[in-house]
């Protein structure tokens, strides 16, 4: 959705000579394209109008011969040749562009009648689209088929595309994606076959061309034989050596080599193209190979030619997901061009915009914004005009570079010219649009300007639904994304409702076992997990992982995400051996799965540890939690929110091991991040700031202890829906700072707000409860104890009977209230 290649023109056959400045003369022939192929006889074309810069127009003669003479000016120069005809035009346009001065005894121009061209063009891309949407639809029949049928299929297509692919359901996925790319190239292929001169091309081209034109693409593969086509080009090149013998042959037979070594390019160009809509890659590739060797068998020194080919050879390679070898063709076609072209060539930039893309599927986001600017270096020279949707699409790859770099204002203004380029060549209620609105909804989210990113989303998916309609892949993404920004904000009702609509546009596209899906089910539980609605939350985690369990393999980072969510809520459950069971799963995933350094490797020691932490085991989160820092300090930046939760979970253990400096100093690290990263009123800021409060409480400065607690509770109580555990938690480290500083009426207030609260979220088996009831009974007791000191013995009585109320086996409460009332 966010990315688009730039393809490049044809090829075409040159052979540069090495002259000198003289008089030079260009001779020429325009015929009716594909004259000969229709009637059996070439119609030439009389009294057209030649012209070029630095010689005399000519026009055409009754045999369509032309003949322009250039003086002063060096062999081997580009000129650009117009021919004009009324009622006429030219087919072979790109050829006129760049007519290189001395390099052909005889320049062909083919002519047709205006709308020909396009109504053929039409016609091939038509049957090109058909044929290639009657092979995925085939493919997906086989994948849904009994599953010996479905298993054969799968193999069938880890074998074209050279990757493993888990199951089915990715299959169709990998599918959809490789149909998006070949349609958009389909365009410029039927362009180029619609330009082929049937009139010159061999009798195996003609046979092969006309199964093409039948949608019979793998009878045209068959007639297209690697054998008799190397016959020919072997016949060629033998031809020359014959001729040698006659120099007064040899310039026709160098004039038929060309023509036979052309008509043999255009035969394996028409083979791969036909192989790629079959998603025959490999095959594809092989036949741009078979191209590449004999342009530089054949061409004295390296053209646009041979640098096509490596282009298009990088675009299978690109299919195939083998970005080195992509990235290897890509930068040999650069290097041709730079040396060939002007600097500000539009057909550099694009080799360059190429190259960028490849880099940034690499994750080489230095080098891909190195061609990148290249690109736009040439292109604010006039290459392309201002608007052309080619300069928005640049500007949107840009700025997803920058993005993915986290230079993010950089990303944001690159973004904006995307958006505003686009609005204007498409409209404001266009696909286009509405993917650069979503791209910018994701910088502005990551800037923290939610409310931007919120604004951005819901403009996405509005004009998604104004031009797909409303139920369409690209609008459940925009929901998803919407969602995701409003969790960020701490705002995860709205972020659950616009889950649930991804998930209610996805159950209509997708079959219920999908992985998408499962992939909404996962967000869901995130969601009600956030909202404490931990019964909710595990129920949909656990739909999601039985789907993706099925779907992938055991080591997939997928079932890694989903474990990790299931431990977080177990965690909360307070099934602790459970959740410590999950994340060790996680992690053993990610080690054979991610990078050493990935931060979602750090997170999951992050969680680990904060399980350690709850099961009393404080060496090993220590451990755990050292870890999670080495890794964040080489995957992460300094100011990273990672990096405060990870401080914020090393400063809970140093709390719990009573080392208070220690945890003072790392907290303040934690504190010193969120004020930079995170708004203020974002729930992890109040997650710090109860670490906080428990630090400061065991340091015995309660004051500071109360106004962190406070901090808590209030953004808690902004940021969370009423009644959230988080609340009951601040409730609980607020109660024992007041028990600590005597003051036992707030203590049990707050506790037993705590209380409420868990009683009505949390399972009567969370272990949780039983610290609340045990804190609730020693909190009554306490003051009990008090208020007998104080004399006040009804009320002690009072204080006795609700700490067994809560606690009835509290021994010593027991012992007190016997005592008070034998008073």
């Amino acid at each position: 959705m966010n990315k688009q290649h730039l393809l490049l023109p044809p090829l075409f056959l040159t052979f540069t000579l090495a002259l000198s400045a003289q008089q030079l003369t260009l001779r020429g022939q325009a015929s009716i394209h594909n004259s000969r192929y229709n009637t059996g006889e070439i119609a030439y074309v009389q009294d057209a109008y030649v012209s070029a810069p630095f010689t005399t127009p000519d026009d055409t003669d009754e045999q369509g011969r032309f003949q322009l003479e250039f003086v002063g000016i060096d062999g081997g120069t580009a000129v650009q040749l117009a021919v004009e005809k009324a009622g006429l035009e030219v087919v072979n346009a790109y050829d006129m562009q760049r007519v290189i001065i001395g390099q052909k005894p005889l320049l062909r121009v083919y002519l047709a009648k205006k709308g020909q061209l396009a109504q053929a063009q039409t016609e091939l891309y038509n049957i090109s689209k058909q044929a290639l949407f009657a092979r995925k639809d085939e493919l997906i029949a086989r994948l849904r088929a009994s599953e010996a049928e479905s298993q054969a299929a799968l193999a069938e297509l880890k074998e074209s595309f050279g990757q493993e692919i888990a199951n089915r359901f990715e299959a169709e996925e990998f599918l959809k994606k490789q149909v998006e790319e070949l349609e958009k190239h389909l365009p410029a292929f039927a362009q180029e076959l619609a330009a082929v001169n049937l009139d010159f091309a061999s009798e195996l081209y003609q046979e092969a061309y006309e199964h093409y034109q039948k949608g019979e693409i793998e009878r045209a593969i068959e007639v297209l034989d690697d054998a008799r086509l190397d016959d020919s080009y072997e016949g060629a090149m033998a031809a020359i050596q014959q001729a040698r013998e006659d120099m007064a042959k040899l310039e026709e037979a160098i004039a038929n080599r060309k023509q036979a070594i052309a008509q043999v390019i255009e035969s394996y160009k028409l083979k791969a193209e036909a192989h790629s809509l079959l998603f025959q890659y490999r095959q594809a590739a092989e036949a741009y190979k078979k191209i590449i060797r004999i342009l530089k068998e054949t061409e004295e020194e390296e053209g646009l030619e041979l640098a096509d080919a490596y282009n298009l050879l990088a675009l299978v390679y690109a299919a195939l997901q083998s970005y080195p070898e992509a990235l290897e063709c890509l930068q040999k076609n650069a290097d041709i061009k730079e040396g060939i072209l002007e600097a500000n060539d539009p057909v550099l930039a694009r080799a360059y915009n190429d190259l960028g893309l490849v880099h940034q599927e690499m994750g080489a986001y230095e080098k891909a914004l190195e061609n990148q600017q290249k690109a736009f270096a040439i292109i604010e020279q006039g290459a392309l005009p201002p608007g052309d949707p080619a300069v928005g699409t640049a500007y949107n790859n840009l700025s997803l570079t920058y993005r993915d770099m986290g230079e993010y204002e950089k990303a944001l203004e690159a973004g904006l010219k995307a958006l505003s380029i686009w609005e204007q060549a498409f409209g404001s209620i266009h696909e286009k649009t509405a993917v650069a609105y979503d791209n910018l909804g994701l910088i502005y989210r990551l800037r923290g300007e939610y409310e931007k990113a919120l604004e951005a989303h819901q403009k996405a998916i509005a004009l998604f639904e104004q031009a797909l309609g409303p139920i369409n892949p690209d609008i459940s993404i925009a929901y998803s994304n919407l969602g995701v920004a409003y969790d960020a904000m701490g705002e995860y009702e709205k972020s659950l409702e616009a889950y649930q609509k991804t998930i209610a546009i996805e159950e209509q596209i997708f079959e219920s076992g999908h992985p998408t899906v499962a992939g909404s089910f996962y967000q869901i539980a995130v969601a009600y997990g956030r909202l404490g609605e931990y019964d909710r939350a595990l129920d949909a985690q656990q739909k999601a992982l039985v789907i993706f369990e099925k779907a992938f393999a055991p080591e997939h980072p997928v079932i890694a995400n989903s474990y990790n969510t299931l431990g977080v809520i177990y965690a909360r459950l307070g099934e602790y051996g459970k959740a410590l069971e999950a994340f060790q799963k996680v992690i053993g995933i990610q080690e054979q799965a991610l990078p050493p350094n990935h931060p979602h490797f750090a997170l999951s020691h992050n969680s680990l540890s904060g399980i350690y932490i709850s099961l009393g085991e404080y060496d090993k989160a220590l451990e755990t939690q050292e870890k999670c820092l080495s890794i964040l300090e080489k995957a992460v930046p300094p100011g990273h929110p990672f990096v405060a939760l990870a401080y914020n979970t090393l400063a809970r253990i140093y709390q719990k091991t009573g080392q208070f400096e220690k945890a003072l100093e790392t907290q303040q690290k934690t504190m010193a991040i969120q004020a930079q990263a995170l708004p203020p009123n974002h729930p992890y800021t109040a997650d710090f700031y109860n670490t906080l409060a428990g630090i400061y409480k065991g340091m015995k400065e309660y004051d500071k202890a109360l106004e962190a607690a406070q901090n808590s509770i209030v953004i808690r109580e902004q940021a969370l829906p009423s009644g959230h555990p988080d609340i009951a938690g601040s409730f609980h480290t607020i109660a024992g700072i007041y028990y600590d500083n005597k003051d036992f009426g707030q203590a049990i207030s707050y506790e037993e707000k705590a209380y409420s609260i868990e009683k009505e979220k949390l399972p009567a088996t969370y272990p949780g409860l039983q610290e609340t009831l045990n804190a609730l009974a020693l909190y009554y007791e306490t003051r009990a104890r008090q208020r007998q000191e104080a004399g006040q013995l009804q009320e002690a009585v009072a204080d006795c009977r609700k700490a067994l109320e809560y606690r009835p086996d509290n021994e010593e409460a027991k012992a007190l209230l016997k005592e008070l009332e034998g008073k």
